[in-house]
This record gives structure tokens, sequence and C-alpha cells, in this order.
């Protein structure tokens, strides 16, 4: 119970930093508030176009996360260390001496989807509109493609207006990423098996090939004598104006 608190408590952590980083886009999240009648679609539509700028947002941060953390939003327990060059991120280990414990892509699907489904509820402020709005339940979906994310949320949405009227907006909201995530996790997962050879010896011009063939940059930093860091940096892959990076660690020692 304790570490799901503390881990729920790194999810917030994220969405402060993530509004900071995105204050210039989430002004379009703040409409004004409208006297609705939800039998007007054209009113409702208001809603809904909220709510789906609201996936957007929530996509993007369980996809940072995701990266930050080797393919995890909650990594299995005794699998991960601290990283204490950012203090942020628990960084799980492919590799962990000769063993190779690296995620499947069904995993990180997965992982991601479970962080828009946390992560949504931050990301919306329904006092904003002059009506009752009730959400249900969500159900978020992700896609791993080789040069794109999508995920596709279904989040129903009970409104009533001020005179008892309803209606149930139930509508799926699609976010298309440009990030090839599919590529970084095939390239993730090749250096891990190829340091599994020699986990002494790191071929570092090998990585370097591999990423410059990719358009790709490795970064290797050591956690302490026994654990590395690997973070790559993808310049094709972009989320707001940054460019995507993915971090797993390995003990070698």
């Amino acid at each position: 119970m304790e570490k799901r608190t503390n881990k729920k408590a790194q999810i917030a952590l994220f969405v402060i930093i993530a509004v900071v980083i995105v204050a210039s886009t989430t002004a379009v999240l703040l409409l004004p508030k409208l006297t609705m009648k939800p039998e007007t679609r054209q009113q409702v539509s208001g809603i809904t176009a909220y709510a789906s700028k609201a996936v957007d947002e929530a996509s993007k941060t369980s996809l940072l996360i995701v990266g930050s953390q080797g393919g995890y939003v909650y990594a299995p327990e005794r699998l991960f260390f601290n990283d204490v060059v950012t203090g942020l991120a628990d960084v799980p280990y492919w590799l962990y001496h000769t063993d190779t414990i690296i995620p499947n892509m069904t995993t990180i699907e997965s992982q991601i989807s479970i962080g828009v489904q946390e992560l949504l509820p931050y990301y919306v402020n329904w006092s904003l509109f002059d009506v009752n709005i009730t959400p249900k339940n969500i159900e978020a979906k992700t896609e791993i493609e080789e040069n794109k994310t999508i995920i596709r949320v279904r989040w129903p949405l009970e409104i009533t207006a001020k005179d008892g009227s309803h209606y149930i907006a139930d509508e799926e909201y699609q976010t298309v990423l440009p990030v090839r995530l599919g590529n970084i996790y095939e390239i993730a997962r090749n250096a891990t098996l190829e340091q599994t050879a020699d986990t002494e010896n790191i071929c570092l011009s090998c990585l370097s090939d591999l990423g410059n063939e990719n358009e790709m940059h490795f970064e290797i930093n050591w956690h302490d004598n026994d654990t590395m860091i690997y973070t790559i940096t993808d310049y094709l892959s972009i989320i707001d104006n940054s460019t995507y990076e993915f971090t797993f660690g390995a003990k070698i020692r």
C-alpha cells in the first residue's frame, strides 16, 4: 500500500511538471462558462472538445512518464532503482547481471493506458461549464507502431442541465503522437541483448552507429559502480517541441 501511495504521489508530481511545461497550450482548455441545453448538439460539442484536449494532454504526459521509466508507469517491485540524476523517475532494470527483464510491447501499451486513465481527471475542471457533468469510467487503449503511438479513450459523460434534462456524450477520443516508440523499443531491446553477451564491455561505437542510423542518440551514465543508465534520445519523436527520451538500466556487476 505504501508503495502504491508513493507511486501515486510521483504521478501527481509529473502532472505538476507537465502543467508548467504546457502552460502556453492549456489556455485552450479554459473555455468560458456556457449556459447549455444538452439537447443542442452544437453546445454539447464544446464539452466533448474540452474532453478531447484533456485526453491529448494526459496521453502526452503518460508517454513521457513511460519514456523516463523504461516502459512503465508502475514498475514491478525490486525491478527498478531511483535515478539520482533526476530524482524523479524509477528506472527499471532491463538487464540484471545476465538476466534480461525486458517488458514486452503489450506491457508497455498497457502501462501507457493506465497512465492516461489515472492522469485524465487532473486535466479537467467541469465547473467551467454551467451544467452538471458526471464522468463515467475511463477506458484507454494504446497501440504502439513503429513510427507513431495511438491512444484511444472512451469516456462517457453524463450532462444534466439546470432544467433536469439529460444527455450522454459517449465519445471515443483518439490521440496520435509522433513518437516512434516501436522503433525505440526494438533498438533498446537489441542493445540490451547485445550487452548480455559481455556485460563488462560495451561497444560504444556500435551504439553510436546504431543511433546515427536511426537518427537517435545513445547516452550512458553510471548510477553507481554496478549500474548503468541508458538514455535514448529520438530526434524524430517530438512532444510539445521537445525530443522524446527513453531511459532504462542495466546492472552489470
